[in-house]
């Protein structure tokens, strides 16, 4: 299998900078982003405690896979995307990601205003 591809290691600065360049995007046959604010806590608690989160499957999509499947970015990106990959699997925890570390200006699901996470010190 000379194609097959091995994954990636990537720090999670470095994650945490795709989704802010709007690098990743969802196709139409994902379901919405369904966490609630505690989900998103018990997240970064994992994070930053440096439990196995899981892996996320990720397809380095074209123009056209991008069309065809309908796309959309990340809920709670704005701005003009630099689309690259099309997330198959790991879209809760990516935009999970995306409300922590950049705290776009709109409420996720279920919450009647933006969140701010933080850790009292």
């Amino acid at each position: 299998m000379k194609d097959a591809q091995k994954p990636d290691h990537i720090s999670l600065n470095m994650l945490v900078s795709r989704l802010k360049e709007g690098r990743f995007v969802i196709p139409d046959f994902q379901r919405e982003f369904e966490w609630k604010p505690w989900d998103i806590r018990d997240l970064m608690r994992s994070i930053f405690l440096d439990y196995y989160i899981g892996s996320l499957l990720l397809w380095k999509g074209k123009e056209e896979n991008f069309d065809a499947l309908s796309c959309e970015d990340v809920y709670g990106f704005s701005g003009d995307g630099k689309r690259e990959h099309i997330v198959l699997d790991g879209q809760q925890r990516l935009t999970a990601m995306n409300y922590a570390f950049t705290a776009p200006d709109i409420p996720p699901a279920l919450a009647k205003q933006p969140l701010l996470l933080f850790h009292p010190s």
